[in-house]
C-alpha cells in the first residue's frame, strides 16, 4: 500500500485562509484538500495523520472527540477516510513515522507533507517539505508527491487483444515486441476473445495460464463460450464464430454430436472446470493512471472512471459486443484517459485516417481513444501495443 503521512498545519491551510476566517478550532483549506484529493486519486494512496491535531482522532469514531468528529466530517466532505495515524513518543515525528512504518510492512511506498524540516536519512526521497502558513501546499507539491509515491509503480505494458486461438502469431509478435514474461517490469494485458478461429486454442490457454503479472479482460467470445460450456449446447453463431475449433481443440473431434448440437464432456470434466476457472477469472475492464483497457466499447453513459467502475455485469456484457467504429466520433471518448479497445480490427479506421491503406490492420490511434484488434484470423497479425503507465 502507498501512505500519505499528513499535517495539517502549514500544509493543509495558509495564513491567509486563517485569517479570513477569523475563527478557531480545525480550519482546512478547501482548496488544499482538492489538493490531497488530487494526490490520493492519482496514487490510490491512503492517509495516515502525523499532524498534532491526531490526538484528537481515532480509527473509532466513538472514541473521538469533537475535534476528532470534526475531523472525520471536513475528509468525509471530499471523499477521503483516514486510514491511521502515528504513534505519540517523545523522540519525535520522525521516530513516529519510522515507528508506523516498522509496524507496516505492506508499505510499498510513502511520502511525507510537512512544513518542519524533518531530517532522518530513511525520508530522503520521501519528504515534501510546503512553504508553512505562508503558501501551504501548492501545485508543485502535489506533483512531486505523485511522482515519490509513483516512483515504484511504473510499468512496461504490453498489450494485445482478439488473440484469436492463434498461439504462434501471439509469440512471435510479443518476442518481437521485446516482452520477457520473467521481467518483473513487464505487465501483459490482454483485451480479450483468447479463443475460437484458430485452432491452437489449448497452446493460447497454457501461455496465458503460465504468465505471472498479467491482467485478463473478457471478450464476447468468453460470454458466448462460458455460456456454452454450461449448457453443452450449441447455437448457430458458435459456427459463425469459429467455436466448433475450439471445441475440438480441447474435446476431440467426436465430442459434438451434430444431430443435435451437443456436446459430450464425459471424461474431461477438468478440461471444462479449467476452462471456466480461466475465463471467470477475467475482468471487465483495466485502469492504469492515463489508459482504460476494455474489450468492445464502453456501457451505455459512461465516459469517466465513477461511472465505468459502478456499470454492472450485464451493461459490460452488452458493451463487449458493441464496435468501435459505431460509437467512436473522433472526440475523445472519456474525459480523462485514453481509451485502449479491440473486438472490431483496425481495417475499419480508414474511415477516420485517410492516409491509412484501406488493407492495414496497424494499430489505430485516434483521438485519446486506440484500436488494436488487428483482425488476426484474416491477417495473420497480432498487433501489440507497447507503453509505460504507473499501476494504481
Amino acid at each position: 500500500m502507498k501512505i500519505i503521512f499528513l499535517d495539517f498545519d502549514g500544509v493543509l491551510n495558509s495564513e491567509k485562509y486563517v485569517r479570513a476566517q477569523n475563527e478557531y478550532g480545525v480550519v482546512i483549506d478547501p482548496e488544499k484538500m482538492l489538493m490531497l484529493k488530487h494526490i490520493i486519486d492519482k496514487t490510490n494512496a491512503k492517509t495516515v495523520l502525523s499532524t498534532s491535531w491526531r490526538e484528537h482522532w481515532d480509527k473509532d469514531n466513538s472514541l473521538c472527540d469533537e475535534t476528532g468528529k470534526q475531523i472525520n466530517e471536513i475528509f468525509k466532505k471530499y471523499g477521503i477516510k483516514i486510514y491511521d495515524k502515528t504513534p505519540f513518543l517523545k523522540e519525535g515525528r520522525e521516530q513516529e513515522i519510522l515507528c508506523w512504518l516498522n509496524c507496516n510492512k505492506d508499505t510499498e511506498s510513502f511520502v511525507v507533507l510537512d512544513d518542519r524540516f524533518l531530517s532522518a536519512d530513511y525520508l530522503y526521497g520521501h519528504f515534501v517539505k510546503s512553504s508553512g502558513y505562508r503558501n501551504a501546499l501548492t501545485e508543485e507539491d502535489a506533483v512531486k508527491a505523485i511522482e515519490i509515491l509513483n516512483a515504484n509503480n511504473k510499468r512496461k505494458l504490453f498489450v494485445v487483444s482478439d488473440i484469436h486461438g492463434h498461439y504462434t502469431l501471439l509469440k512471435e509478435a510479443l518476442d518481437n515486441a521485446g516482452y520477457d514474461s520473467l521481467n518483473d517490469n513487464h505487465l501483459l494485458v490482454c483485451n480479450g476473445d483468447y479463443f475460437d478461429r484458430g485452432d491452437e486454442n489449448v497452446q493460447v490457454l497454457k501461455f496465458f495460464e503460465r504468465i505471472k503479472n498479467k491482467v485478463l479482460l473478457r471478450g464476447n467470445h468468453e460470454d458466448s463460450l462460458i455460456k456454452l460450456l454450461k449448457t453443452g449446447k450449441l447455437e448457430k453463431h458458435h459456427y459463425i464464430n469459429g467455436t466448433f475449433t475450439t471445441l475440438e481443440n480441447f474435446f476431440g473431434k467426436y465430442s459434438i454430436d451434430p444431430t443435435d448440437d451437443s456436446i459430450d464432456f464425459s471424461g474431461k470434466n477438468r478440461t471444462v472446470d479449467r476452462l471456466l476457472e480461466f475465463m471467470e477469472s477475467t475482468l471487465n475492464f483495466y485502469e492504469t493512471e492515463n489508459y482504460l483497457f476494455i474489450h468492445g466499447w464502453l456501457p451505455e453513459n459512461c465516459n469517466n472512471t465513477e461511472q465505468i467502475k459502478k456499470a454492472t455485469d450485464t451493461a459490460w456484457a452488452q458493451a463487449r459486443r458493441v464496435r468501435w467504429t459505431a460509437k467512436y466520433t473522433g472526440e475523445p471518448p472519456l474525459t480523462k484517459k485514453t481509451l485502449v479497445c479491440g473486438h472490431m480490427p483496425a481495417f475499419y479506421s480508414y474511415v477516420f485516417d485517410n492516409s491509412r491503406d484501406i488493407d492495414s490492420a496497424d494499430i489505430f490511434y485516434g483521438n485519446k481513444f486506440i484500436a488494436i484488434d488487428a483482425g488476426t484470423a484474416d491477417s495473420k497479425q497480432v498487433n501489440v501495443l507497447v507503453l509505460e503507465d504507473n499501476l494504481i
